[in-house]
């Protein structure tokens, strides 16, 4: 039995992704739920996603452990992924007898599952209405209270459109930052008004970032993002100095909730996280 095993006896993972978002823009917008998380834990502003920096492959990459050269998907197009002893970090916690749930508002990332693997789904169009990143907020607040899941999957796609439409690190776009920092903050205070901080880590982290009104390309802009993570046994304001793939994300959440390590995932497992 490990140290992380001696500390939480049946942990949780909440992943948060905050699609388009730049470490720069984390860092000029307004963020205190964001800060408390890297205060709180580990974090690095130049983590890498893959390339092409397109959210359906990095979101497949973020998810299966594996890069795009491996999982084949390069658009965000429909498309079945099969890939033979390939599993989503959802469909492994699904097949190891835990409870998975997403919420997502680009219905594109229904297609991270299999069929039946979720004990809870929730879509809702992205709306750029303040309320409508609440309202999702909201309900995954209120389903982990009620039904502790041990893999709860989150996107936040309007930082994203706000890129598109007004331009990344555009004044709009900083704004939509901190409308979903906020959006965020209504999750970790359910968590603690609960008394279930010390039973998840929150994993927080980007698929891409932006550069004009566009993505997709291998610029520093695009291809940097950020990655942080708290919870028990995690170090605490500790800026990460190696180098961390977006790749690395689903083998450090199984290494988290203690499931197995799956030999076909090209991550590693991100131990610099830890205090021990």
């Amino acid at each position: 039995m490990n140290q992380l095993t001696q500390i939480v006896k049946n942990p949780g993972v909440i992943i948060i992704v905050l699609d388009g978002c730049r470490p720069d823009g984390v860092t000029r917008a307004k963020t205190p739920q964001l800060d408390w998380i890297m205060a709180n834990g580990a974090y690095t502003l130049s983590a890498r996603t893959i390339f092409p920096s397109i959210t359906f492959p990095c979101h497949i990459s973020m998810l299966y452990g594996v890069k795009a050269h491996r999982h084949g998907i390069y658009g965000n197009y429909s498309s079945p992924i099969k890939m033979n002893g390939h599993h989503s970090i959802l469909d492994l916690a699904y097949m190891c007898g835990r409870k998975a749930a997403a919420f997502y508002d680009w219905e594109q990332l229904r297609e991270l599952s299999s069929p039946t693997v979720l004990d809870f789904a929730y879509y809702r169009r992205a709306n750029l209405e303040k309320n409508a990143s609440r309202a999702m907020a909201h309900t995954c607040a209120e389903y982990i209270e009620a039904a502790r899941p041990s893999l709860c999957f989150i996107n936040f796609g309007t930082i994203d459109t706000i890129g598109h439409a007004h331009g990344w690190m555009s004044e709009a776009y900083l704004n939509q930052i901190a409308v979903i920092d906020a959006a965020i903050g209504l999750i970790i205070d359910k968590i603690k008004a609960a008394n279930l901080l010390e039973n998840y880590y929150i994993i927080i982290l980007s698929d891409h970032g932006g550069t004009g009104r566009d993505h997709g390309g291998d610029s520093a802009e695009e291809m940097t993002i950020p990655w942080m993570v708290t919870g028990p046994g995690i170090r605490r304001g500790y800026e990460m100095t190696g180098q961390l793939h977006i790749y690395d994300t689903a083998p450090t959440m199984a290494h988290l909730l203690k499931l197995p390590f799956q030999g076909i995932w090209q991550g590693r497992i991100i131990t610099e996280i830890f205090e021990f």
